[in-house]
C-alpha cells in the first residue's frame, strides 16, 4: 500500500479497513484495465479473419460485466471474490472497540517483525 509505519500506527481499525477497501478497489481497477486491453488486442487481431464486425462481448464477458448488467450466472471465481472483498470491515463491525484495538496491535507487531 505504500503506507509508512507511523501512518499505520495512527489508524483506527475502521480506518484501516477503509484504506484496505480503497487499495483493493485501486488494484482491481488496474487488473480490469489490463484484461480489457488484452480483449481489445484480441479483437484487433481476429477482426481481419472475421466475416462480421467483432464486439468485445464476442470474445467473452468478464465477471464484473455480468454483475453490471445483471445477466448470466457469475462464475465460481466471481462469487468467491465477492465473498472475500470485504477486507475485515464486516468482521470488525460486531467486535467491541477494545477487541478491535487488540487485533490491530497484533497486526502492527507482526508487521514490525517483518519490516
Amino acid at each position: 500500500m505504500g503506507m509508512r509505519q507511523s501512518d499505520f500506527e495512527g489508524l483506527e481499525p475502521e480506518e484501516w479497513a477503509a484504506a484496505c477497501r480503497a487499495w483493493n478497489a485501486h488494484v482491481e481497477s488496474l487488473e480490469r484495465s489490463r484484461w480489457e486491453c488484452a480483449r481489445w488486442l484480441g479483437i484487433r487481431l481476429l477482426q481481419p479473419y472475421s466475416k462480421k464486425s467483432l464486439k468485445a462481448e464476442d470474445l467473452g464477458r468478464f465477471v464484473w460485466e455480468l454483475d453490471e448488467v445483471g445477466g448470466g450466472a457469475p462464475s465460481e471465481i466471481g462469487s468467491r471474490h465477492r465473498r472475500t472483498r470485504g477486507v475485515g470491515g464486516d468482521k470488525l463491525a460486531g467486535l467491541e472497540r477494545a477487541e478491535r484495538l487488540r487485533r490491530m496491535e497484533e497486526v502492527r507487531q507482526r508487521l514490525g517483525e517483518r519490516y
